[in-house]
C-alpha cells in the first residue's frame, strides 16, 4: 500500500474501509493482530 493511499484512509477516518483495508494498513505500517478477529453480527 502506498503512503498516499494510507493518507486518504486517514482523511476520511477510515469511514468506508473494508476490513481487508483495514489489515493493510496494519501490515504496511508493520503490526499484526496478536488474535484472530472474530465477527459477531448484532
Amino acid at each position: 500500500m502506498k503512503a498516499q493511499q494510507i493518507q486518504r484512509c486517514e482523511a476520511t477516518e477510515n469511514e468506508s474501509a473494508s476490513f481487508a483495508r483495514i489489515l493493510e494498513v496494519f501490515h504496511a505500517l508493520g503490526l499484526s493482530m496478536p488474535k484472530p478477529a472474530r465477527f459477531v453480527r448484532g
